[in-house]
């Protein structure tokens, strides 16, 4: 008989493409993954992956399995939503996956408008970068996601743009510029700033900038917490680009003062993210029901 744990982590593989992804998603051990493939295999009478240097390709027996696996695992969650109080909202709980930005600065207030509907509900915020945030996706360690980073591998993730993000150049109230509105990208080459890890999607969205504009600031320092950030900004040691969100309290204090880049055209979307394997649960379309005034576009989710 075919185990749904193992099911799991068969679909899991065939999503990733690969046993160290997976390992990883789910937090184990590599051999643990492999024997628990190897099991569903011997059940089965044949090889369910061809395994390579490049990882891990479904066999034709394997791509009839995942087709049917998406099925049970589907309907296995649909089972679960329709036995328990979680469909009267009574009780259960909500995780949440956000990139920094979302996680700050948005889902704060979204969080604290939907316990007061919804106030015997737990809700769990968990906060990375976007590769981290979409492996706890697949893992069905999140129920939905919100990010600002763009997608390598979109199978089985589905995504909603629900708005355009603006960045600001952010500069101190010491700063000599402070008093301006805007600084052209040919005034940045070589200007101290401060900026996230080189392997934050906003990091990366700005060196294509810098580079498509040919300008190399000079990125003094490098730190994963944009509050940090903030507060050299705040005293003057260098400037950085962040979204008026990040950075009102500030503005409207006079601490920082945000200075528009005119050639910064193309801007980041700010995305619902969900796994397509699984129906939302009832928790996950009530939260999303919450959000139909900012998002209208939300509707069509929200509804079972």
């Amino acid at each position: 008989m075919l185990d749904i744990y193992k099911l799991e982590i068969f679909a899991l593989v065939a999503q990733t493409g690969s046993f160290t992804k997976a390992a990883e998603a789910l937090y184990m051990s590599q051999s643990a993954v492999s024997q628990h493939i190897k099991t569903l295999e011997d059940g089965l009478g044949t090889r369910l992956f061809a395994r390579s240097r490049g990882g891990a390709r479904l066999t034709l027996a394997g791509e009839t399995l995942f087709e049917y696996a998406q099925q049970i695992l589907r309907l296995a969650a649909m089972a679960e939503n329709a036995v328990t109080n979680v469909e009267n909202l009574t009780k259960g709980q909500l995780r949440l996956g956000a990139t920094p930005v979302a996680g700050g600065y948005l889902l704060p207030d979204w969080i604290r408008t939907f316990r007061r509907q919804y106030p015997n509900l737990r809700v769990s915020l968990q906060t990375d970068a976007t590769l981290p945030t979409i492996e706890s996706l697949l893992s069905r360690r999140l129920d939905i996601a919100f990010i600002e980073g763009e997608l390598t591998e979109t199978a089985h993730l589905s995504t909603l743009a629900l708005q355009e993000i603006d960045l600001f150049l952010i500069v101190g109230k010491h700063h000599p510029w402070r008093d301006r509105e805007m600084v052209s990208v040919r005034e940045l080459d070589g200007q101290p700033l401060a900026a996230r890890l080189p392997h934050s999607h906003t990091r990366q969205w700005l060196e294509r900038f810098f580079s498509r504009h040919g300008v190399a600031p000079d990125v003094m320092m490098e730190f994963d917490d944009p509050e940090t950030i903030k507060r050299l900004v705040i005293r003057g040691q260098c400037a950085t680009f962040l979204p008026l969100c990040m950075v009102a309290e500030e503005l409207a204090q006079g601490e920082l003062a945000a200075l528009r880049v005119p050639e910064m055209r193309q801007k980041q979307v700010l995305k619902l993210v969900w796994n397509n394997l699984w129906p939302f649960t009832p928790i996950s379309r009530a939260f999303l029901t919450s959000l139909t005034n900012t998002y209208p576009q939300l509707q069509t989710l929200a509804v079972d």
